[in-house]
């Protein structure tokens, strides 16, 4: 499929036996390629944290469940990019977004008025990025490079997310429909930033990812409300147990790669925030553990007949709870 996978773990010890790739990471991977393509060497755990991602819980009562670890993502994009040296500029505000997938008209609006933008960037050398419209990755972020004779006349590389272990290589492929976003990256000369201003951005946007006015501008549920909205159809088996166990790996996946953030930069959490981000590092501990607990499932046909997993259910929202106040007391 031409999909880039980047050579990166993101899984802590034991979770690791679970999937090797994850689409959450979708739009960090096709950032960190543009990074390192220009010699910045960033660590995605520092730029998942800083894109506000890592514990973005996201849900949504329109899109199908298995695409909600990938709704939303770029909420943060032009002040994360900005932190490390890269100014992006969207052809759309995130608001005009919502519902284009359904609309019969948007291809023909986008080959009238969007497609000559995005031929002119990529003729400037400006790199592209684009969600969605990708062959065989329906929700995947990639980078538009050039243009095409297939498809929607433009190709480039697409990002499944980050896989353990393999190395970034891709063949380039014509997207196939058009993009429901697309950001031009107008200067992209990345650079690490002051761990500092990297700190304070992260919190910020961590705390903004559970803010229902941000699910509001993207149309979906974020933070405890995601949570809530998850548990409900899984635990009444509105669809299968597969369907919502991807959606809790993906969040056991950010909440590990949180985790190595904090551990990363423990010290200078600790004297900018003093112990509320203790708090905030127990909390996340223990929802990483309780999320172990409810993937380790596979398969079962009904939850209600699971006691025991009715139990873990109550203990991952007593958390989610604790968390999101956790979080309100980072100041």
């Amino acid at each position: 499929m031409g999909c880039v996978t980047l050579q990166c773990s993101v899984y802590p010890m034991n979770t690791a036996a679970y999937d090797t790739q994850d689409a959450s990471f979708s739009l960090t991977g096709a950032l960190h390629h543009l990074m390192c393509a220009s010699g910045c060497e960033v660590d995605v755990d520092d730029l998942h944290a800083a894109l506000g991602l890592s514990l973005m819980f996201c849900a949504s009562k329109d899109a199908p469940t298995d695409r909600w670890p990938t709704l939303a993502r770029d909420a943060f994009i032009p002040k994360a990019c900005k932190l490390f040296g890269m100014i992006v500029r969207d052809l759309h505000p995130p608001e005009a977004a919502r519902g284009l997938g359904s609309a019969e008209t948007f291809e023909q609006h986008f080959v009238a008025s969007y497609l000559p933008h995005i031929e002119r960037a990529i003729e400037n050398g400006q790199s592209v990025l684009a969600w969605q419209g990708w062959p065989g990755e329906q929700s995947a972020w990639g980078i538009l490079s050039q243009r095409s004779a297939e498809g929607i006349g433009l190709a480039g590389i697409a990002f499944s997310g980050m896989t353990v272990g393999k190395k970034a290589t891709s063949d380039i492929v014509s997207l196939t429909c058009a993009p429901l976003q697309v950001y031009v990256v107008e200067i992209n000369a990345p650079t690490l930033p002051p761990t500092t201003s990297l700190l304070r951005m992260t919190m910020r946007h961590t705390q903004q990812a559970w803010s229902p006015t941000v699910g509001e501008r993207f149309g979906v549920l974020l933070g405890k409300h995601a949570a809530e909205h998850w548990l409900d159809g899984a635990t009444v088996g509105r669809e299968s147990w597969g369907v919502y166990r991807k959606v809790a790996l993906s969040w056991l996946i950010g909440c590990a790669s949180f985790l190595r953030f904090l551990d990363r930069h423990h010290g200078m959490l600790t004297n900018e925030y003093g112990p509320s981000i203790g708090t905030v590092t127990q909390s996340v501990t223990t929802l990483h553990d309780l999320l172990e607990q409810l993937v380790e499932p596979v398969q079962y046909e009904d939850p209600l007949q699971m006691k025991p997993m009715q139990s873990t259910f109550r203990q991952f929202m007593n958390m989610i709870n604790e968390l999101h106040l956790a979080l309100r007391h980072v100041a």
